[in-house]
């Protein structure tokens, strides 16, 4: 505990030798917990959103574990998307669901990131295909509700949209999630909640890139 605490300071001040280091030295000393180590220190580089280092240390999990699972595609995934290798993250992700075409995390990771790049009503219906096959496999998520649920926002078709991104918002309080419910109360004209909403999102999640971008898309709304 411990040395992971040191190797967060690190990282937090951007000492990347002594954060490999330390988890070096974790491996060596508790070879039983190594992919766990490795887990850890991958949750800790996408937080520090360095995917410049995230992507080559998920590619060597992906090596020396025996275990396929989605989470070293996840990151690989999300270090070529915030790399803007968009080819490479489309690549990972399919090859993965041509595999396990069922796994309903991986079709609403792929799903939202498609959402995410749609410039048309095209690209969001093309996204909204994953993304409804991942809400019939696991209809009770909250994270695949809030996806589906911004992909009927993007839609404009704002009841629908209530009917996922709310119960996403009472189940699953994370900056995105409470972020796309402002985004639905300013466009259901219910104002004075989506300002309290805002301004409890500012006191918790200050320097967050969701608030941010609500500040900036909803400019002269949300003051």
């Amino acid at each position: 505990v411990r040395l992971i605490s040191e190797a967060d300071m690190a990282l937090r001040k951007q000492s990347y030798a002594t954060f490999l280091a330390i988890f070096d030295e974790l491996r060596t000393k508790f070879p039983d917990r190594m992919e766990y180590l490795y887990n850890q220190q991958l949750d800790m580089l996408e937080k520090s959103k360095d995917y410049q280092l995230l992507l080559p240390y998920s590619d060597i999990l992906s090596v020396v574990t025996n275990d396929e699972l989605f989470i070293y595609t996840y990151y690989k995934t999300v270090a070529y998307y915030e790399t803007k290798q968009y080819n490479k993250m489309s690549e990972v992700m399919l090859a993965w669901l041509k595999k396990y075409p069922e796994d309903a995390m991986a079709l609403n990771g792929y799903g939202y990131m498609m959402l995410e790049r749609a410039t048309t009503p095209e690209d969001i219906q093309k996204a909204m295909v994953y993304l409804k096959k991942a809400i019939a496999i696991a209809p009770d998520d909250p994270a695949i509700m809030d996806s589906i649920g911004w992909g009927y926002f993007k839609e404009k078709n704002y009841a629908d949209a209530r009917a996922y991104l709310w119960p996403a918002y009472n189940r699953l309080k994370q900056p995105d999630v409470i972020a796309h419910y402002i985004a639905l109360l300013i466009e259901e004209k219910k104002l004075t909640d989506a300002k309290d909403l805002f301004q409890r999102l500012q006191d918790v999640y200050p320097d967050n890139i969701e608030t941010t971008e609500l500040s900036k898309n909803y400019q002269g709304i949300l003051e």
